[in-house]
C-alpha cells in the first residue's frame, strides 16, 4: 500500500514538474536572451536598456496613484523623453554593423524620431527667447551640428568592433540633441504653454505607431499560455489515469457546455445564428487549406502547442497592416476613428489571407490552419467596430465544441474511434472552456492600473520579452549578435514606453485607446486562433498523431521534417 502510494506521488510530482516545465520553463528557456554571449560593451548597453526597461513598467505600476495621470503632464513627458533617447541610441548603435539596405533604413526610422523629438527643442527655444532675447539664435544651429555628428560618427565606426569610448560618445551626441531639449522644455514650460502643437503629442504619436505590432502581438500572451497549459496539464495527466477515463472527461465536459450555452444571455442569442454560420465556414475553410497544404508537404498535422508558439509571430506579420489607419486618423482627428480602425482590422485579414496562400504553396499545415482563423478573427472584429456583433464569444465555443463532438461520431460511425481521439477532444473541449477566463492572470495587475486592457498589455509585454528573444542567440556576418540585442531591447522598450503613455495619456487625445490595441491580439489573434485548434485536433485524430510534440512521427508520414 505504501509503495503503490509512494509511486502514484512520484508520478504526480512527475506530472507536475512536466506541466511547468513544457508551460513556462521551456518557453522562456528557448526564447529568452543569453547574455552569456555577448561581448562586455554589449552587456554593459543592455544593462541600461534593462534598467530603463524596469523604470518604464514601474511607471505603469505605479500610474494608478491619484495625481500622476494627466493631459501633457510631466511624468507623460519624461517618459517619452527617456524612452525615445534611449531607443534612438540602441538604432543607432545596432546601424553600424548592418547592410546598408539595413542601415538606411534604420537610418531613416532614427531620424523620424528626432523629428518628432524636435518639439522640446523648439519650446526650448521659445523659452530662451522670450526670456534672453537674441541669445536664443546662439542655440539654433546646435541641434543640426549635432545631428551631423552622430551621423558621421555611425558612418565612420561601420563594421568596426564596438567599444565603450564609441558608445559613451554616441550617447552624449544623442544626450544632447534629444534627451537634454526634452528635459529643459519639461523644466521651464512643465505646462506645455509655448509649444504651438501638444509638447509630447508627436513622441507619444510617433511611439504608439512604431510600438503597434508588439502591443498587437502582447495581446496573444493569453491565448498563447492557456493553450499551452491546458494541452501540457492532459498531456501530464495522461499517464497516471486509467485507459477509459477519457470517455468519461468526454461526457463530462459535453455537459459542461451544455450548461454554458443554456446560461448563455440574451445578447448572444441574437449572435447565434450568425455565429453559425461564420464559425462553420471558417472551420471549413481552414480544414481545406490544411488539406491542400499537406499536398505540397507533407508535414505532420498541427499541434495545439505549435499553434501557440507561432501566434505571436502571426501577430507581428499581421500587425504592421493593421496599423496603417493610425497617420490618418491623426491628420482627421475630427473624424469618428472607428471606420479608420476597421479598415485596419480588414487590412490586416487581407494580410492573413495572402500569408495564407504562401503558407499552403510551402506546404505548412501550421500557417495554413492559423490563417484563414486569424483571417475571419480580423474580419468580423472589424464589422463590429462598425455595425453589429456578428459572432458572440460566449456563442462561439459552444459551436466550436460541437464540432469536436461531430468529428467523435464520424470515427464512431466509420469504427476508427481510439483512445486517442477521446483524448484530443479531451483536450479541445477543455481548451474551449479554459480559453474564457484567459485573462485571470491579468486581474491583479488591472485592478492596479484601472483598466483591463492594461492589464493585458504589461502581462503580454513581459512574456513577450521573455520568450521572443531567441533570434538574438544568433550570430552572422550579415546580422551579428550585437545588433540582434540592440534591436531586441530597442523594441521591448518600445513596446514599454507605449504601455506606459498609454495609461497615463487614455490614448484621447490622439484617437487611440488602450483597449483598441489589446484586443486586436486578444480577440480577433487570441480568440479566434481556437478555430485553428479545433481543426488541428481534428486533422490529429484523421490520421492518428500523437498531440504530444515530442512523440515520435507516425509511419505515415515519415519524410516530414521535425518544427522543432
Amino acid at each position: 500500500m505504501n509503495r503503490t502510494a509512494h509511486r502514484s506521488s512520484a508520478a504526480l510530482g512527475r506530472a507536475l514538474t512536466g506541466f511547468w516545465v513544457h508551460t513556462v520553463v521551456e518557453p522562456i528557456r528557448s526564447g529568452g536572451p543569453r547574455p552569456q554571449r555577448w561581448s562586455g560593451p554589449v552587456r554593459l548597453v543592455m544593462a541600461l536598456a534593462f534598467v530603463v526597461y524596469i523604470g518604464l513598467l514601474a511607471a505603469v505600476l505605479v500610474s494608478g496613484i491619484d495625481g500622476m495621470t494627466g493631459a501633457d503632464g510631466i511624468p507623460t513627458r519624461l517618459i517619452a523623453a527617456v524612452s525615445t533617447s534611449v531607443i534612438l541610441f540602441l538604432l543607432l548603435a545596432a546601424s553600424v554593423h548592418l547592410r546598408w539596405g539595413w542601415t538606411v533604413l534604420i537610418g531613416v526610422f532614427a531620424f523620424g524620431m528626432l523629428v518628432a523629438g524636435s518639439q522640446p527643442w523648439l519650446v526650448f527655444l521659445a523659452w530662451v527667447e522670450e526670456s534672453r532675447g537674441a541669445l536664443a539664435y546662439l542655440f539654433v544651429p546646435l541641434l543640426p551640428v549635432c545631428w551631423i555628428a552622430i551621423l558621421v560618427l555611425c558612418l565612420l565606426w561601420r563594421r568596426r568592433t564596438l567599444s565603450v569610448a564609441w558608445l559613451v560618445g554616441l550617447g552624449a551626441l544623442v544626450l544632447v540633441s534629444h534627451t537634454a531639449p526634452a528635459l529643459l522644455a519639461v523644466a521651464v514650460d512643465p505646462r506645455g504653454e509655448l509649444a504651438v502643437v501638444s509638447a509630447s503629442i508627436l513622441p507619444l504619436a510617433f511611439l504608439l505607431f512604431c510600438a503597434g505590432p508588439l502591443a498587437i502581438a502582447s495581446g496573444t500572451a493569453f491565448a498563447e499560455l492557456t493553450i499551452r497549459a491546458v494541452t501540457w496539464s492532459v498531456l501530464a495527466a495522461r499517464p497516471l489515469l486509467a485507459v477509459g477515463f477519457w470517455r468519461v472527461a468526454v461526457a463530462l465536459l459535453v455537459v459542461a457546455h451544455g450548461v454554458v450555452a443554456i446560461l448563455l444571455p440574451p445578447s448572444a442569442l441574437w449572435s447565434a445564428a450568425t455565429s453559425v454560420g461564420i464559425v462553420g465556414a471558417a472551420v471549413a475553410v481552414s480544414a481545406l487549406t490544411v488539406t491542400w497544404a499537406r499536398r505540397r508537404g507533407p508535414e505532420v498535422p498541427p499541434r495545439p502547442t505549435e499553434i501557440a508558439s507561432e501566434l505571436s509571430r502571426w501577430a507581428y506579420l499581421i500587425a504592421p497592416y493593421a496599423i496603417l489607419w493610425f497617420p490618418i486618423a491623426l491628420v482627421f482627428a475630427d473624424v469618428d476613428t472607428s471606420l479608420f480602425f476597421a479598415a485596419g482590422h480588414w487590412a490586416g485579414a487581407i494580410a492573413a489571407i495572402v500569408l495564407t496562400s504562401r503558407a499552403i504553396g510551402r506546404g505548412d499545415t501550421l500557417g495554413a490552419a492559423i490563417g484563414p482563423a486569424l483571417a475571419v478573427g480580423m474580419t468580423v472584429l472589424g464589422i463590429g467596430l462598425v455595425g453589429p456583433e456578428l459572432v458572440r464569444e460566449a456563442a462561439m465555443y459552444p459551436l466550436l465544441a460541437l464540432v469536436l463532438v461531430g468529428a467523435l461520431v464520424r470515427w464512431a460511425v466509420l469504427r476508427q474511434l481510439t483512445e486517442l481521439h477521446w483524448l484530443l477532444v479531451s483536450i479541445g473541449l477543455l481548451l474551449l472552456l479554459a480559453i474564457r477566463w484567459r485573462h485571470i492572470l491579468a486581474e491583479p495587475i488591472a485592478a492596479a492600473l484601472g483598466f483591463s486592457a492594461a492589464g493585458v498589455l504589461f502581462f503580454g509585454l513581459i512574456w513577450r520579452v521573455l520568450t521572443d528573444a531567441g533570434f538574438t542567440r544568433v550570430d552572422g556576418q550579415k546580422f551579428p549578435i550585437e545588433s540582434r540585442a540592440f534591436l531586441f531591447a530597442a523594441h521591448a522598450i518600445l513596446g514599454a514606453a507605449a504601455v506606459a503613455l498609454l495609461v497615463y495619456r487614455d490614448g484621447q487625445s490622439i484617437g487611440l485607446d488602450p483597449e483598441s490595441m489589446a484586443s486586436l491580439g486578444d480577440v480577433a489573434m487570441g480568440r479566434f486562433a481556437m478555430i485553428a485548434v479545433v481543426v488541428g485536433l481534428i486533422e490529429l485524430g484523421r490520421f492518428a498523431v500523437d498531440p504530444d510534440p515530442e512523440s515520435i512521427v507516425d509511419e505515415f508520414l515519415p519524410t516530414v521534417p521535425s518544427r522543432r
